[in-house]
Protein backbone atom coordinates (compact mmCIF):
# COMPACT_ATOMS: atom_id res chain seq x y z
CA UNK A 1 0.00 0.00 0.00
CA UNK A 2 2.81 2.36 0.81
CA UNK A 3 4.48 1.74 -2.56
CA UNK A 4 1.21 2.42 -4.43
CA UNK A 5 0.75 5.67 -2.52
CA UNK A 6 4.28 6.81 -3.38
CA UNK A 7 3.77 5.81 -7.02
CA UNK A 8 0.55 7.86 -7.25
CA UNK A 9 2.25 10.81 -5.55
CA UNK A 10 5.17 10.59 -8.00
CA UNK A 11 2.80 10.42 -10.98
CA UNK A 12 0.95 13.48 -9.66
CA UNK A 13 4.22 15.37 -9.28
CA UNK A 14 5.31 14.40 -12.80
CA UNK A 15 1.98 15.61 -14.16
CA UNK A 16 2.32 18.88 -12.27
CA UNK A 17 5.87 19.29 -13.61
CA UNK A 18 4.55 18.82 -17.16
CA UNK A 19 1.94 21.52 -16.58
CA UNK A 20 4.56 23.90 -15.19
CA UNK A 21 6.81 23.26 -18.19
CA UNK A 22 3.93 23.90 -20.59
CA UNK A 23 3.03 27.10 -18.73
CA UNK A 24 6.65 28.26 -18.82
CA UNK A 25 6.87 27.52 -22.53
CA UNK A 26 3.69 29.49 -23.21
CA UNK A 27 4.97 32.41 -21.14
CA UNK A 28 8.25 32.43 -23.07
CA UNK A 29 6.39 32.46 -26.38
CA UNK A 30 4.24 35.38 -25.17
CA UNK A 31 7.34 37.24 -23.97
CA UNK A 32 9.12 36.70 -27.28
CA UNK A 33 6.08 37.90 -29.21
CA UNK A 34 5.75 40.96 -26.98
CA UNK A 35 9.44 41.79 -27.39
CA UNK A 36 9.23 41.47 -31.18
CA UNK A 37 6.18 43.76 -31.24
CA UNK A 38 7.97 46.28 -29.02
CA UNK A 39 11.06 46.27 -31.24
CA UNK A 40 8.94 46.71 -34.36
CA UNK A 41 6.93 49.48 -32.71
CA UNK A 42 10.09 51.31 -31.67
CA UNK A 43 11.56 50.96 -35.14
CA UNK A 44 8.40 52.31 -36.74
CA UNK A 45 8.08 55.19 -34.28
CA UNK A 46 11.74 56.16 -34.46
CA UNK A 47 11.65 56.55 -38.25
CA UNK A 48 9.51 59.66 -37.91
CA UNK A 49 11.04 61.01 -34.71
CA UNK A 50 14.33 62.20 -33.33
CA UNK A 51 13.59 60.56 -29.98
CA UNK A 52 14.82 57.05 -29.27
CA UNK A 53 12.87 55.21 -26.59
CA UNK A 54 14.73 52.77 -24.39
CA UNK A 55 13.50 50.57 -21.60
CA UNK A 56 14.42 51.24 -17.99
CA UNK A 57 16.79 48.25 -18.06
CA UNK A 58 18.48 49.53 -21.23
CA UNK A 59 18.82 53.01 -19.72
CA UNK A 60 20.43 51.65 -16.54
CA UNK A 61 22.79 49.46 -18.57
CA UNK A 62 23.84 52.31 -20.84
CA UNK A 63 24.23 54.70 -17.92
CA UNK A 64 26.45 52.27 -16.01
CA UNK A 65 28.46 51.58 -19.15
CA UNK A 66 28.89 55.31 -19.68
CA UNK A 67 29.99 55.83 -16.09
CA UNK A 68 32.51 53.02 -16.41
CA UNK A 69 33.80 54.52 -19.65
CA UNK A 70 34.24 57.89 -17.94
CA UNK A 71 36.17 56.26 -15.11
CA UNK A 72 38.49 54.55 -17.60
CA UNK A 73 38.85 57.82 -19.51
CA UNK A 74 39.81 59.67 -16.30
CA UNK A 75 42.42 57.02 -15.52
CA UNK A 76 43.87 57.33 -19.02
CA UNK A 77 44.05 61.12 -18.70
CA UNK A 78 45.83 60.77 -15.35
CA UNK A 79 48.30 58.32 -16.89
CA UNK A 80 48.94 60.57 -19.88
CA UNK A 81 49.50 63.55 -17.59
CA UNK A 82 52.00 61.46 -15.62
CA UNK A 83 53.88 60.57 -18.79
CA UNK A 84 53.93 64.21 -19.87
CA UNK A 85 55.30 65.26 -16.49
CA UNK A 86 57.96 62.55 -16.64
CA UNK A 87 59.00 63.60 -20.13
CA UNK A 88 59.24 67.25 -19.05
CA UNK A 89 61.45 66.28 -16.13
CA UNK A 90 63.65 64.16 -18.41
CA UNK A 91 63.89 67.03 -20.89
CA UNK A 92 64.82 69.46 -18.15
CA UNK A 93 67.41 67.03 -16.82
CA UNK A 94 68.91 66.65 -20.30
CA UNK A 95 69.07 70.43 -20.73
CA UNK A 96 70.84 70.78 -17.39
CA UNK A 97 73.33 68.05 -18.36
CA UNK A 98 73.87 69.73 -21.74
CA UNK A 99 74.49 73.09 -20.06
CA UNK A 100 76.87 71.47 -17.57
CA UNK A 101 78.82 69.75 -20.37
CA UNK A 102 78.97 73.02 -22.36
CA UNK A 103 80.37 74.83 -19.32
CA UNK A 104 82.99 72.11 -18.84
CA UNK A 105 84.02 72.35 -22.50
CA UNK A 106 84.57 76.13 -22.24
Amino acid sequence: MDAKFKQKKLEGMISELGQVKASKSAALVKLKTMMEKTVMSRATNSQNSTIIWVSNWEYKYLTKTGEASLAVFDKKITTINGWIETMRKQEKEMLLKTEHIEKEIK
